[in-house]
């Protein structure tokens, strides 16, 4: 209901054409077919189309970094709005090379409105400045909410409802993080994904999958806990190993958690890691389904 009233219903008002993709299999045609100068994007499809563009530079050394950008994305690209995932600071940059403006804004259906929106002046890691009309505190780390569009309630779930609201009326989004004196909004955890050890340790699975956002030879991770140990469940990218001669998948990826466990207390290290044949279940707006995960 966000995406339907902000990206689409808000932009139609505002007299601009709006195309919707369908399948992501039809996205690199659907790019050339509308030539679009925003987009809305997660950073899954971000990434996999910088892929793309590499490639296309690979193959056409002599085209520069903007003219590979404009064989994938079209002429007119100019911004990418990315939403509902962790977006790497990374892979902002490599977008600013290419002449494309990447960043994140931050939103949910029960808010109504945006919470906070980017612009040239955020920090990559921001998820965009608080607009005017939201009031935005941090209450035991989780981010909280006040506006006039906030919701009544969900329908005929007043349960549901209560738990989504502090006693003084402020809406509860489930997002850990901080704001800065500027407005800047940062997001660093859903309360529902920290992992609780046996010790009272709270640990950030989101935090931990950070360290390997540069890491090309993941396509998909996930941490989380399991008998009290921290577990990562790993999708690769078996065909860019096998293009960088990575022959044992595992043995290299175990050498990159021994990496990523240096400095950690013992009950934060990965302990285990599983390696998927397959992608994690989505959702329609491909989040990875988390709740799913080892049911």
């Amino acid at each position: 209901t966000f995406c339907f009233s902000g990206d689409y219903i808000k932009n139609l008002k505002d007299g601009l054409q709006v195309c919707l993709n369908g399948e992501f299999k039809d996205i690199a045609e659907n790019l050339k077919r509308f030539q679009p100068k925003v987009i809305r994007i997660v950073p899954m499809i971000a990434q996999s189309l910088l892929g793309k563009i590499k490639i296309l530079l690979r193959r056409n050394p002599e085209l520069t970094p903007r003219q590979a950008a404009e064989e994938v994305y079209g002429k007119n690209i100019k911004w990418l709005i990315s939403g509902g995932a962790y977006l790497n600071p990374e892979l902002v940059e490599e977008y600013d090379k290419l002449g494309i403006f990447l960043r994140q804004g931050y939103g949910m259906t029960e808010a109504g409105c945006r919470i906070s929106v980017p612009d040239d002046g955020v920090a990559y890691e921001s998820v965009g400045r608080i607009i005017d009309l939201c009031d935005v505190r941090i209450e035991n780390g989780e981010i909280q909410v006040k506006t006039p569009t906030v919701m009544t309630g969900y329908y005929k779930m007043p349960e549901e409802t209560k738990e989504m609201f502090t006693d003084d009326g402020w809406l509860k989004t489930g997002d850990i993080g901080y704001v800065t004196e500027d407005r800047q909004l940062f997001i660093t955890d859903r309360v529902k994904n920290l992992i609780i050890l046996s010790s009272g340790e709270n640990v950030s699975p989101e935090e931990i999958e950070m360290k390997f956002a540069d890491e090309k030879v993941i396509k998909e991770i996930v941490v989380s806990g399991e008998n009290d140990r921290i577990v990562a469940e790993v999708f690769p990218d078996t065909e860019f190993a096998a293009m960088m001669g990575i022959e044992d998948i595992e043995a290299y990826l175990n050498e990159k958690i021994k990496e990523a466990n240096i400095g950690e207390k013992p009950e934060r290290e990965i302990a285990s890691l599983r390696i998927r044949e397959t992608p994690f279940p989505k959702t329609s707006s491909n989040k990875i389904k988390r709740n799913l995960i080892n049911k």
